[in-house]
């Protein structure tokens, strides 16, 4: 959260964002995190509804799986490897450089309480 907000505003805010904090879990509390984020905006619930991508394990495959293509691309190096009798990994997907294209595409990466919370700008 901001850190320009001064510290008696700050402690209300806490206690306002506490029962939001209950209802959307850690996801909420890793949108606040950045320091670019305004804890204080009259329309932070719609905005972070609108910004949160979802959750997901610590495991960036499972992030890649579930956010982009990636399965289908898969299969279908799979399919060209069978189709000219390569052998296994020979062909493989750079999940590190898809991984900085996801980031690269969103606002923020957050990881907090056994996740990453993904974010759009």
């Amino acid at each position: 959260m901001r850190a320009d907000i001064p510290s008696d505003v700050l402690a209300g805010l806490q206690d306002e964002h506490r029962p939001l904090i209950e209802d959307y879990g850690s996801a909420f509390k890793a949108y606040l995190s950045p320091p670019d984020v305004d804890g204080s905006s009259e329309d932070l619930l719609e905005i972070f509804t609108e910004a949160h991508v979802g959750s997901y394990p610590l495991d960036r495959q499972h992030v890649l799986e579930h956010t982009t293509e990636y399965t289908e691309f898969r299969i279908r190096i799979d399919e060209v490897a069978a189709e000219y009798a390569f052998g296994d990994g020979v062909i493989e997907i750079d999940t590190d450089r898809i991984w900085d294209l996801v980031a690269e595409n969103l606002d923020d990466i957050v990881e907090l309480d056994g996740k990453y919370h993904l974010f759009e700008k």
